[in-house]
């Protein structure tokens, strides 16, 4: 008596046990089945162990036990094999998890050893305002730090960001002196550096994005820092923006934003500055791409890089009805040319979207579609009473 295909050995066993109970077979045959080569037994041997099997057999059968239950077992079993691969897909991603924030800590201790705290600077003049009731916000946008271009009225690399913020300084501080300051209120508005967005933007680039990180931070620093001198300076970064995104594995924009350099340099800044009392670093809220600037009287006044909003001329609106907030005032990068909106007017002042001159100015793609415009920063005054009413450009070019 053969094995049948697809017959499990305990149906097989049955079987033979019925045919050697019917006498259809001898005891010693029936061992010659069921043990198969391992068969040395006596005949009176395995006439006791085949009463014993019968037994079991039938009892097997009044507990209603069957070849069934073996495909349940089966089962059961493939079960425990999928769980326990859910559970080593589960510690893997927890060890990428844990790789990756390991990588991010030694990405900052890396940065860190070159962003060091810098020593407050003497004060080298304390003004009592000279009478002067208004408030000033210098706007400094799209630095697009690394690149490196000539284009037909602008030229663009390291060095020249460096001579810029040469000029920015200077310049500031003969403002400061003019309107006899106590306080400026600072906007980074995004895109310090310029990424890699494109493949082309690595031929572009003059410098590695982590050394333009800490390149760029180091003059933001040093800025910063030398502005303290002469007023109380209140540093508003908006951290994200879409040159400085991280775009891994070919994906596309805003959809990983947590993952910005503007994080990075936001954060060496406040630490480069955390021995100076003069300088107050505000960052917006976690993964809010909106930061508030305080303490422009009474008014709202929110800013942003500008990379998602769609429409400049209804984001006051937009972003109003989202906060729960009237919105005076809202600043935005990004765009690269200088412009000021009026899009509603409040009791005393215009409610306006001011989209702020970039710090780049002009490159060969705006160049390629005549929108070019001068490198600058914009220095915007508030009153009390009617909100902004001044704005001052500085030409960096």
């Amino acid at each position: 008596m053969q094995r049948k295909d697809n017959e499990s050995y305990l149906s097989y066993v049955r079987r033979v046990t019925d045919a050697c109970a019917d006498k259809h077979i001898s005891y010693t045959e029936w061992g010659d089945y069921v043990l198969g080569a391992d068969n040395t037994y006596s005949s009176d041997n395995l006439r006791k162990a085949f009463y014993c099997v019968s037994k079991m057999l039938n009892k097997i059968e009044e507990d209603s036990v069957d070849d069934n239950i073996f495909e349940e077992l089966e089962s059961l079993r493939e079960e425990i094999r999928k769980e326990r691969v859910k559970l080593q897909t589960v510690n893997i991603e927890r060890s990428r998890i844990e790789r990756q924030d390991a990588r991010y800590e030694l990405f900052y201790e890396q940065i860190g050893q070159y962003i060091q705290k810098v020593v407050p600077p003497q004060l080298e003049c304390v003004h009592t305002n000279k009478g002067n009731e208004k408030k000033y916000i210098l706007s400094i946008a799209d630095i697009h730090d690394g690149v490196e271009f000539a284009s037909s009225n602008n030229e663009y690399s390291p060095k020249i960001v460096e001579d810029r913020f040469a000029i920015l300084l200077e310049e500031t501080i003969k403002f400061i002196n003019e309107k006899g300051l106590t306080e400026l209120t600072v906007l980074g508005l995004g895109d310090f550096v310029n990424g890699v967005l494109r493949a082309n933007d690595l031929r572009a680039n003059d410098t590695a994005v982590v050394k333009s990180c800490v390149h760029v931070s180091q003059l933001m620093i040093d800025l910063l820092n030398k502005l303290s001198a002469y007023v109380n300076i209140t540093y508003v970064d908006t951290i994200y923006a879409n040159h400085s995104q991280l775009r891994y594995l070919g994906t596309k924009a805003n959809a990983m934003m947590d993952e910005d350099l503007g994080y990075i340099i936001a954060n060496y800044i406040k630490t480069g500055l955390a021995l100076n009392d003069r300088v107050t670093v505000i960052l917006p809220k976690e993964d809010d791409t909106f930061v508030e600037v305080p303490n422009i009287f009474d008014y709202t006044i929110y800013a942003g890089h500008g990379h998602q909003v769609k429409n400049i001329n209804n984001i006051v609106a937009d972003l109003s009805m989202q906060k729960h907030r009237f919105i005076d005032v809202m600043f935005l990068g990004h765009f690269h040319g200088g412009k000021e909106i009026t899009v509603n007017e409040a009791y005393g002042n215009n409610v306006e979207c001011i989209i702020c001159s970039s710090f780049i100015g002009s490159d060969p793609y705006s160049d390629s579609l005549y929108t070019g415009s001068k490198a600058a920063c914009g220095i915007y005054g508030f009153d009390k009473e009617h909100g902004h009413t001044e704005t001052y450009k500085i030409i960096l070019n």
